[in-house]
């Protein structure tokens, strides 16, 4: 079948006077036709193509055949993808979290062979790493804490590669020199709701995901145990701050004593000795500058306390969390009373 397109141009030109009212030129499949009008400065050209189709000698058949068999079917290709199980890509592993992400990725792939599946498993596998993550880097620095009050984590998290060499995945907590973020039980709550969202959804119904899941449920009641713990924390505390009632017994929880001068002085107390040797009488300050935090070497270091000049020592505990105060200060000599 021939395709016949046609095209119309007017031109406005300026005529000659040879130029015949008629004229046809044709050029292989391209007939022009050109009228005109004598002394007119108008031309009207008519333009028509005519493009004659390939003959059809078996060849174009049967590439047209290849080519419709060569063409991907979209719908194939997302029914055979739903049908591959799919894991979280993991990342560059450009700070410490990122190593917990990776190494979270890997739990799953030696415990869940089989991972998601379905039209959604990107999206839900993306979603449930990354909550299970958030929860797990919250509480990496605080692991000894949960243990203290008998609320480890679920085994098959200790298999992950830092916890198997004793080590933790958020270094700078204890490296670094910046204020130690205290776990809340708001942020608690917040992540472990995050992570029940995955929970719930239909893919952690199956089979497979059975002793997967039932570790993470694990890893959810032991926070949820710590949470209410630290609710009735804060809720003791709250009490105590806005009671007029002391909540110590000055007879067992302060100290007060004298310590007269030495002599000889061990070699450790010197230095405190020239200082305090050096300040008023009854100019306190805090022994703690001068004692180790080691608890055994601070223990021993006030216990054994020698000086050459008498002092007097001022011990508070002040409970819970808070340090025990040891204040220090010069008395004067007993023959100068």
């Amino acid at each position: 079948m021939a395709i016949l397109l046609n095209c119309y141009l007017v031109i406005q030109t300026p005529l000659n006077d040879s130029e015949k009212i008629s004229r046809k030129e044709i050029t292989n499949s391209i007939i022009i036709e050109k009228v005109v009008k004598q002394d007119e400065q108008l031309e009207l050209k008519h333009i028509r193509f005519i493009i004659q189709p390939e003959e059809d000698n078996g060849e174009s058949s049967s590439r047209n055949q290849v080519v419709q068999q060569n063409k991907i079917n979209i719908f194939d290709t997302m029914m055979e993808r739903a049908r591959q199980p799919y894991f979280s890509m993991q990342k560059r592993e450009d700070i410490r979290c990122d190593i917990l992400y990776n190494d979270v990725i890997t739990l799953l792939r030696n415990k869940q062979k089989n991972g998601w599946s379905g039209v959604n498993s990107e999206s839900f596998a993306n979603k449930f790493v990354e909550r299970l993550v958030a929860l797990l880097w919250y509480i990496d620095p605080h692991r000894e804490k949960l243990i203290a009050r008998l609320l480890k984590l679920p085994d098959i998290f200790n298999e992950l590669e830092q916890y198997q060499h004793n080590e933790s995945y958020n270094k700078f907590y204890f490296t670094g020199h910046h204020k130690k973020e205290q776990l809340s039980h708001k942020k608690l709550e917040k992540l472990v709701k995050s992570l029940e969202l995955s929970i719930e959804q239909p893919w952690a119904n199956d089979d497979k995901w059975i002793d997967f899941i039932i570790q993470v449920l694990l890893l959810i009641k032991n926070i949820n145990k710590y949470i209410i713990y630290l609710q009735e924390i804060n809720q003791k505390m709250n009490t105590i701050h806005n009671s007029n009632v002391s909540t110590h017994n000055p007879g067992c929880d302060l100290m007060v004593y004298t310590i007269e001068a030495s002599d000889s002085i061990h070699s450790k107390y010197e230095e405190l000795s020239d200082f305090l040797f050096e300040k008023d009488s009854y100019k306190f300050f805090d022994l703690d500058e001068y004692t180790s935090h080691n608890v055994i070497q601070k223990y021993n270091y006030i216990k054994n306390l020698q000086l050459n000049v008498p002092v007097t020592i001022y011990r508070y505990y002040q409970g819970n969390y808070l340090r025990t105060i040891n204040y220090i200060w010069k008395v004067p000599l007993r023959n100068d009373h």
